[in-house]
């Protein structure tokens, strides 16, 4: 699975998610990589079917397990740090919304997922 920690002008692209698992929450654009196609080509191409905007990756941000007890089980994940390069965030497949939330407006249980990158931009990374 792949995730795209999206960002433009200090703001993040969240969708809510419009399919389970985790139907109705916001997260970010996110999938599976399919044959033929390498993490970094799946991840842009989740992040433009699930937000509608297209990305460049800037670099990896970390591979790590989840478990998702809802419908897929274990799961590795590689996520990304990506820009917007193009396009404003609208729903797309599988999403309900899609837009940009600053840092204070993520919702509670996605910070940990952002923790890092919000660190960065404060300092000016």
């Amino acid at each position: 699975m792949v995730v795209a920690v999206t960002v433009k002008d200090d703001r993040f692209v969240l969708i809510k998610r419009g399919i389970p698992p985790k139907k109705g929450y916001w997260g970010c654009p996110s999938g599976f990589v399919e044959c033929g196609e390498s993490p970094e080509e799946a991840c842009l191409r989740e992040l433009e079917e699930e937000a509608c905007v297209k990305g460049e990756i800037r670099r990896l941000l970390r591979v790590g397990k989840l478990e998702d007890t809802e419908l897929y089980g274990d799961m590795l994940v590689v996520t990304y740090l990506v820009d917007v390069v193009e396009g404003e965030p609208s729903a797309g497949e599988e999403a309900d919304d899609a837009r940009y939330f600053a840092p204070e407006e993520i919702p509670p249980y996605l910070v940990p997922v952002f923790r890092d990158v919000i660190d960065e931009m404060r300092d000016g990374c």
